[in-house]
């Protein structure tokens, strides 16, 4: 039998000996809400949408929001339709593509090439302007 250290880890082509334990544990894991709130601050920090409010920093946990109360004036002439929090939209992909760790931890690297190579000036057109 052989030693378990000396197994290849699944997703490398290396022995579990060679891995850090934490980094292994890390990969395991399911992708956490203060992961999904550092990737929200990090693309704010790459292109600011004109008339959004910065999203609280990481680590701090923000109350959820107030239901509205649906009238009969919403029904009949409902408003405008808005894009959903950049934070619930990546929070309902992630979940429902399943998307693991690596993969999403991934996706930080690419934003931080993207940030050395967008102007500081950059601005992102509001939901409000797109037809």
């Amino acid at each position: 039998m052989s030693d378990p250290l000396y197994r290849h880890h699944p997703a490398s082509l290396l022995p579990m000996l060679a891995h850090s334990p934490q980094l292994v544990r890390l990969m395991s894991s399911r992708v956490s809400p203060e992961m999904i709130r550092y990737m929200v601050c990090q693309m704010v920090k790459i292109i600011r949408i004109e008339g959004e409010e910065l999203p609280a920093a990481p680590g701090i946990p923000t109350p959820p929001q107030t239901p509205h109360k649906v009238t009969f004036a919403d029904q009949v002439n409902p408003p405008a339709q808005r894009l959903m929090p950049l934070e619930e939209f990546i929070t309902r992909l992630v979940n429902g593509a399943n998307v693991q760790v690596s993969t999403f931890l991934s996706t930080l690297i690419y934003l931080k090439r993207l940030y050395q190579k967008i102007p500081a000036a950059s601005k992102g057109q509001s939901a409000a302007n797109i037809p």
